[in-house]
């Protein structure tokens, strides 16, 4: 899918669907979720809620405090609590990427 290049490229509908893996997302990460932050499309929604509405977003970006997951068995529970809440990577032809 093509991303669009205007607001009117969105649904509501993508928007809530978004939305949803956030709170997933969050659910999920256990003691993880205090050292995420999002960014990308969505994050306009929750910084100006008065404001316009945000132009859309297709997707959730989330950085990741990087100093937590030093460790290998850091990064592995991490990971696991992603999997567990049902998330998975995609390889580059959006498809699931072969699992390590």
């Amino acid at each position: 899918m093509e991303k669009p290049q205007t607001r009117a490229g969105y649904t509501l509908r993508q928007t809530v669907t978004c939305e949803r893996a956030l709170v997933t997302l969050l659910r999920g990460l256990g003691p993880w979720r205090d050292s995420i932050y999002l960014v990308g499309g969505l994050a306009a929604r929750y910084l100006t809620p008065a404001g316009p509405s945000h132009a859309g977003t297709l997707d959730v970006d989330v950085v990741v405090d990087v100093q937590l997951l030093v460790g290998i068995d850091a990064y592995r529970s991490f990971e696991d609590n992603l999997r567990r809440s049902g998330f998975a990577p995609l390889g580059k032809d959006g498809n699931p990427a072969p699992s390590s």
